[in-house]
């Protein structure tokens, strides 16, 4: 009895302590093992906020207004109310407008310039006509400020001569010392002479006073005077047809035009600076400073689909005005290479209006 009980007693020790002596080894296992791993401990990747979403923007809900600063049935005109349709029948309002004449257009300027930045309020301005106006006689209007929606439309800058002229380059043009017709001592073609005749180094001869295109023509023919600078309207265009008597020296555009193929440009010539947009005559189209990215965008998608859309585009042409479109964008950046080149040449163009 007593050696039976006394086995029991020893195998029941012998039992917990293997019991605890397993614990203890299982334990002391998994300390070793999380002491000496390799592996990084995992980092919690903190929760991602979420995105506020982006508030729609209730643009338009009333009429758009659209400034022109010249009469009613004038190019810019024409282009304002043919994109304008356009835009209101797509935007679903009216497009508005309204003629804001005098001043050379800078009464038009001052109104978008003072307009509400809220997209209700554009213009088409004639650059960079506008441009050297304000650098004349500053009113305060800062065209690198507006926000622009992008190109309307333009009217391609050429030198015609009558077919008899002896000179073509602008070396033979210089050399020649001819007249220069100009309607007055204003406005896009005077400026565009102005600057080209003092980086071609062509003398300031210049014969004033002509009621227009037609007149000033004639009075080449008439040999009152020997050459022009004018913009491509129609009948411009139809003077230096084979069959006419004028022909193009120059024109300013990046390539050469397609209805004058024999005319180069004047960056063919050794003239890149003058080339490109800087000096054509271009209906530019501008926001108020401060109008809200948004809305800007939304105007301007609409603004190019318009024209894009064949109907718009042959109304234009129809006008004697090409299109081109450029982006906002890219008319901002247009807008500071003019203003680059009028800042260097305000003098020359003060001094030639005041030589005669």
């Amino acid at each position: 009895m007593n050696t039976t009980h006394e086995r029991g007693r020893l195998g029941g020790t012998c039992w917990w302590r293997l019991l605890l002596t397993t614990a203890l080894a299982v334990v002391l296992g998994t300390v070793i093992a999380a002491c000496g791993s390799d592996e990084p401990t995992a980092t919690p990747v903190p929760a991602q906020p979420t995105p506020t979403p982006v508030p729609q923007v209730q643009f338009p809900e009333r009429e758009i207004e659209w400034i022109v600063g010249w009469p009613a049935g004038g190019g810019f005109d024409l282009a304002a109310r043919t994109i304008g349709d356009f835009m209101g029948e797509e935007l679903g309002v009216d497009v508005v407008v309204r003629n804001h004449t005098g001043a050379g257009g800078r009464r038009a300027v001052d109104a978008v310039r003072r307009g509400a930045p809220d997209g209700y309020t554009i213009s088409i301005m004639n650059m960079p006509m506008q441009l050297m106006a304000e650098k004349l006689d500053p009113a305060g209007a800062d065209f690198e400020g507006f926000e622009w929606i992008g190109q309307a439309v333009r009217q391609e800058n050429i030198v015609t001569a009558p077919k008899t002229a002896s000179f073509n380059t602008p070396e033979e043009v210089a050399a020649a010392e001819p007249r220069i017709c100009m309607p007055g001592l204003a406005g896009h073609n005077f400026l565009v002479a102005a600057v080209s005749t003092e980086v071609m180094d062509i003398p300031w001869k210049v014969v004033s006073g002509f009621a227009g295109g037609a007149d000033t023509r004639a009075a080449m023919l008439r040999g009152e005077c020997d050459i022009s600078w004018t913009v491509a309207n129609p009948q411009v265009v139809a003077s230096i047809s084979p069959e006419d008597d004028f022909k193009g020296l120059w024109v300013y555009s990046d390539e050469r035009l397609d209805w004058a193929p024999d005319t180069p440009t004047v960056a063919e010539l050794g003239y890149p600076e003058l080339g490109g947009p800087k000096l054509l005559n271009s209906g530019l189209v501008a926001a108020p400073a401060g109008t809200p990215a948004a809305i800007v965008k939304l105007i301007e998608d609409s603004f190019q689909r318009a024209l894009n859309d064949p109907d718009v585009v042959a109304r234009l042409r129809e006008g004697g005005m090409e299109v081109l479109p450029m982006s906002g964008q890219a008319t901002d950046d247009a807008v500071g290479g003019m203003d680059a080149l009028l800042t260097e040449f305000t003098d020359v163009v003060k001094a030639r209006q005041e030589a005669q």
